[in-house]
């Protein structure tokens, strides 16, 4: 690395691995950009040397025959659609996203989407893909390329400070395993460059399985969710992308309905887009209970159970938004404070179809109407679908 550094020029393309005690293992490709006051290189705002020696979270640096992206790409993802994939995104999820910032440019962070303790921020390697829910500024795209707990690196824990570094007490003394790291450990494997991410395993020892082992994981997955009798399936429709709930869907793993209201979002606005897809109007809602009348029943409903929707982060986003609202940020009740299951991510990597950047699979919309409970139907739908099928397709 050194040799490298001292031939470091500015605007040199690179790609830079770094581990974080807050971020984890994560991987920017991007230009060089030397900092005028301090004199040494920065990639994706992070300092890569001082004095042309690597910095201690660097583990390791590579030349880019290439540019990372295509400066012909100017053109920013919808901003609609990026905030509605950034609802998707879970703690622990491998992403990759693009970043635009002066003088940084456009760079590319490869790592593990990391939040906060109140779901507010979310970050990756370093940089915010969301404050206060609402989708940064500087993110231009992202996409998930393997959900949490389908990959084998390290996932970071929470985050619930802002401290430069990991604190400095034995964690053994209170009985707790340490999270410190050190500044160069044993990575067992980088993240997989830009052309092998369609590969759903990161670890290197899973590099050669054939992807069909992550498929067979998916129909395990739906053929016991539809085991289970403590499972549903939930659905809600929004006001707007982020907005408040103004229809509930619970359904069990049988068909049955256990949950199918409307709800009164006591004066939001309905955003013209989001009726145009559900056709749910104001006139509807106004005889129909708030959130504060439906939680007790909702409550009932899920206590103890496995909860499952099309699209989890984004759905358990808006119920925690509304719990939060009618509790005052009271403790969460056990089965929201749990992370639910993803239904639309099992599908993407059953069927495996790639999406356009080639940086993952595509994620499929349902077919139900856009309203609640038909939402329900069509998800458990798609998991009867995939539980009878094969991993060879």
């Amino acid at each position: 690395m050194t040799e490298l550094l001292a031939n470091l020029r500015n605007g040199n393309q690179l790609t830079v691995t770094f581990q974080h005690h807050r971020y984890g293992i994560f991987v920017v490709e991007g230009p060089a950009i030397l900092s005028p006051s301090v004199k040494n290189f920065m990639v994706g705002s992070l300092f890569i040397e001082s004095s042309l020696k690597p910095e201690k979270s660097v583990l390791a640096i590579e030349s880019s025959e290439a540019p990372a992206f295509d400066p012909a790409e100017g053109v920013e993802e919808d901003r609609e659609v990026l905030q509605k994939t950034v609802d998707g995104i879970g703690h622990g999820d491998l992403v990759f996203a693009t970043f635009a910032q002066h003088p940084h440019g456009r760079f590319t962070i490869t790592g593990l989407a990391v939040s906060t303790s109140d779901h507010e921020i979310l970050a990756v390697g370093t940089w915010f893909m969301a404050n206060r829910t609402v989708a940064a500024g500087r993110l231009v795209e992202v996409s998930v390329l393997t959900a949490a707990g389908a990959h084998l690196l390290p996932v970071p824990g929470l985050i619930t400070n802002w401290d430069p570094e990991p604190p400095t007490a034995s964690a053994s003394t209170r009985g707790e395993p340490s999270t410190r790291t050190s500044p160069r450990p044993n990575v067992p494997g980088r993240i997989p460059p830009v052309q092998q991410r369609l590969q759903p395993e990161t670890a290197a020892d899973l590099a050669t399985r054939p992807w069909t082992v992550s498929r067979q994981n998916a129909i395990h997955l739906a053929a016991t969710a539809l085991g289970n009798k403590q499972a549903v399936v939930l659905d809600t429709e929004l006001t707007d992308f982020a907005g408040r709930i103004i229809e509930l869907g619970v359904l069990s793993m049988d068909g049955t309905a256990l949950l199918d209201t409307l709800v009164n979002p006591e004066g939001a606005a309905i955003r013209p887009q989001a009726q145009q897809q559900h056709g749910i109007d104001a006139a509807m809602l106004v005889d129909a209970p708030t959130m504060t009348e439906v939680w007790p029943q909702l409550d009932a409903v899920l206590q103890g159970k496995t909860v499952i929707t099309w699209n989890a982060s984004f759905d358990q986003a808006r119920v925690r938004a509304e719990y939060n609202r009618i509790s005052g940020n009271a403790p969460e009740p056990e089965w929201l404070a749990r992370p639910w299951e993803c239904a639309m991510r099992w599908h993407a990597v059953w069927a495996a179809v790639p999406n356009a950047r080639g940086t993952g699979f595509r994620s499929h919309k349902l077919d139900g109407g856009h309203r609640a409970i038909g939402d329900c139907r069509a998800a458990l739908d798609r998991l009867r679908q995939m539980a009878g099928s094969t991993a060879a397709g």
